[in-house]
């Protein structure tokens, strides 16, 4: 009866040093409402923020991203800066892998961009799907959600600039 005991209490031990310090998490991510976005010189630009969050004990590294609007011809948009403010004029800082340690979250604002000449936004609800390269650097869909573009923020959309747009839908 003793050895039983012994082998359980080892078994979990082991179980909770791999549940704390090994367990492989999941990246999740949490779009926000409001957005920035563009059709200016021949690019279509996103700036969306972002919530990401590591649901494991492992850190995570997000080695890039990529943003596609579905049913649409536009190609994928690549991400391309972390930008400070969401209606900031600058360039912001390059993209870069972005980390996650274990159980966390990390707010970021990111844009995105493509070139396209042909591509307007219009007013409805398109919806994007965002990809990640993880770890392996394998593409993986991380989340598909919509946005609200309506019609004054459609015409504004159409001038050139960029336009901070709220989605309340």
């Amino acid at each position: 009866m003793t050895i039983l005991f012994s082998l359980c209490a080892l078994g979990f031990t082991i179980y909770s040093f791999y549940w704390m310090n090994w367990r492989p998490g999941k990246l999740g991510v949490t779009p926000s409402k409001t957005f920035a976005a563009a059709c200016e010189n021949g690019r279509v630009i996103i700036r969306l923020p972002l919530v990401f969050q590591n649901s494991g004990a492992r850190p995570i590294i997000v080695q890039n991203l990529q943003l596609t609007i579905l049913n649409s011809h536009l190609a994928p948009l690549y991400f391309n800066a972390i930008i400070k403010k969401l209606d900031a004029e600058d360039d912001g800082d390059y993209a870069t892998q972005v980390a996650l340690n274990a159980n966390s979250t990390l707010e970021l604002i990111c844009e995105f961009k493509t070139n396209d000449t042909d591509f307007h936004f219009n007013e409805g609800k398109p919806s994007l799907r965002l990809k990640a390269q993880i770890d392996d650097n394998k593409w993986e869909e991380i989340k598909t959600f919509q946005i609200y573009i309506g019609g004054n923020a459609s015409l504004a959309l159409a001038s050139g600039s960029v336009v901070v747009v709220k989605s309340d839908f």
